[in-house]
């Protein structure tokens, strides 16, 4: 059995349509055609009485649907594992930033301690040759030594040992921040690693997936940088076709949609803030996108 994409591909051609001319007649885009056309989505109930009647086929959905359920459950798990990813994330970084205060507290006693050793060390070779005669106080000036040595080992090794844990997480640190995508409520939305600074407008590319049965609708206001909330701060433009979304108004993306949009962000009565920024985080209802590092 042919797949409604094929269907539909076929009686287009069959009555000379281009993707544009049955996007037209059906309100939709065209990139909304080709993915029935290509099986990525498939036609909601309306859509497909609307196809069935201007190109006139009657379309079979068993085989689509089927398909289309099981790329749905996977998203489903795909989100579930992100969203544990997240936490994950800031599990790891409370824990690495405890750490490094840690680590770099006992790497400072370290190098007093090593000063410290270094300094007794050439006391006592000093006083080894000074102090021949005086056995008493050269073995406990040795004993110092020994007890001094002693508590560098151990510290040294405790070191070494925080050391190689602050590496660890470092590592971990930093894949993490390579995320760029979220998964929030069907919606799949990803930072392109797109950015341009100019004065206070901050300005990112992104792709937002809907995998819904149903439209979802899209307001600017639902963005915001590092927190940062301005009556009119978000504005998102179509990529596609220009049009934008200002920050009180809604754009509906309809089921199996990919929107290409570009969000730009003013941060109003905060001209420096950018400059004294070497990372800002794109935020989608209080959830984190990306971490977007600006270059200076």
């Amino acid at each position: 059995m042919k797949s409604i994409g094929e269907q539909i591909k076929q009686a287009r051609l069959k009555k000379g349509y281009s993707q544009e001319t049955l996007a037209s007649k059906l309100f939709l885009t065209k990139q909304s055609i080709s993915k029935y056309e290509n099986n990525y989505s498939i036609p909601s109930k309306d859509v497909m009485i609307e196809l069935e009647k201007i190109l006139d086929i009657s379309l079979s959905k068993n085989k689509d649907q089927s398909m289309f359920n099981k790329k749905t459950l996977i998203l489903s798990l795909v989100s579930v594992f992100l969203f544990t990813l997240m936490i994950s994330t800031t599990v790891y970084f409370i824990t690495y930033q405890n750490l490094k205060t840690n680590y770099q507290a006992l790497d400072e006693r370290y190098q007093e301690l090593t000063y410290g050793y270094t300094s007794l060390e050439q006391s006592l070779n000093n006083k080894s040759s000074e102090l021949e005669d005086k056995s008493v106080e050269y073995d406990e000036l040795e004993q110092s030594y020994e007890t001094r040595n002693h508590e560098y080992d151990n510290l040294y090794s405790d070191y070494h040992q925080l050391y190689s844990e602050h590496i660890t997480l470092q590592t971990s640190f930093d894949e993490l921040r390579e995320v760029k995508t979220l998964y929030f409520d069907g919606l799949i939305i990803t930072y392109t690693g797109n950015y341009s600074l100019n004065d206070d407008v901050l300005s990112m590319d992104i792709i937002i997936t809907n995998t819904l049965d149903v439209g979802y609708l899209l307001k600017s206001s639902f963005f915001d940088i590092d927190g940062i909330a301005s009556s009119n701060g978000y504005i998102m433009y179509n990529l596609n076709d220009g049009s934008s979304i200002p920050y009180w108004g809604i754009r509906t993306i309809l089921p199996g949609e990919i929107y290409h949009g570009r969000l730009e962000a003013t941060i109003t009565s905060l001209d420096q803030y950018f400059e004294t920024k070497d990372e800002v985080t794109l935020r989608f209802l209080g959830q984190r996108v990306s971490l977007i590092e600006l270059k200076k």
